[in-house]
């Protein structure tokens, strides 16, 4: 999820050709005061002419209580091709609540229901009413970001341990991140090569009319099968070509 400056045009042209999971134009800290409507129009436009397959587009909005949330979500939830809302300094479900109404209200009935809410929590209050936030609408989701674009080793082991946690994915701030947190959240040849010979054994042992298989000295169920299914899919969202790649393999 790479985060890209709204008042900077130079910064959105060139986020409409990078290949990562989400692109969330931000309206928020990035952007000057003085410049907030220009930025929404820079957002505007660059929905619409992103042409990036199957990149999330995402829009930071600016908190609930500055006075610029009304005209942020009345502009960007016109939008099409609009996936997420990010919602910043969340300390109460209520305000998650709000952003759905609005998303009901203002977006158009072919996409609202497409239309998803990531909640951030940044400070004490909304890390004591985090589990209501995240039950407070069926849209929410949450990730943290690292923001020393320049250590690699922190934003290295965060990823690991998000990826350990089963998340997967995370969002960056430079595209100097990229790379790293890819590299982290793609599966490793052995869990994919695993992942493969797990789906082509099940396959093999329903044609058979069998249930679970032995793989290995292990015994292969339905909810590894699942879990196997859910990598190779994880890795074909990566531009891994796991049929080509594994074939031969099993």
């Amino acid at each position: 999820m790479l985060y890209v400056p709204s008042s900077d045009e130079s910064k959105i042209k060139k986020s409409l050709g990078i290949e990562v999971d989400s692109i969330i134009y931000d309206l928020e800290d990035g952007v000057p005061v003085n410049r907030k409507g220009q930025a929404r129009e820079l957002v505007t436009n660059a929905l619409n002419l992103n042409q990036t397959p199957k990149v999330e587009l995402a829009v930071r909005m600016n908190a609930l209580g500055s006075g610029f949330e009304m005209d942020d979500l009345n502009v960007i939830l016109q939008s099409k091709k609009l996936n997420t809302v990010i919602v910043p300094k969340v300390e109460h479900p209520n305000t998650v609540s709000f952003v759905s109404r609005m998303i009901d209200n203002v977006a158009s009935s072919e996409n609202r229901n497409k239309i998803g809410i990531v909640a951030c929590i940044e400070s004490a209050k909304g890390l004591i009413n985090i589990k209501d936030i995240a039950a407070a609408d069926k849209r929410v989701n949450a990730l943290l970001v690292c923001i020393d674009i320049h250590d690699k080793n922190i934003l290295t082991e965060e990823s690991r341990e998000g990826a350990e946690m089963g998340f997967t994915g995370k969002q960056v701030i430079h595209p100097g991140q990229i790379d790293i947190v890819q590299k982290v959240f793609v599966p490793s040849d052995v869990i994919m090569l695993k992942a493969w010979r797990i789906v082509q054994g099940y396959k093999q042992s329903m044609a058979a009319g069998k249930g679970a298989f032995d793989l290995e000295g292990q015994v292969i169920d339905l909810p590894l099968v699942k879990w196997a299914e859910r990598i190779l899919e994880k890795a074909r969202l990566a531009g891994i070509d796991v049929e080509s790649k594994y074939a031969k393999k099993y």
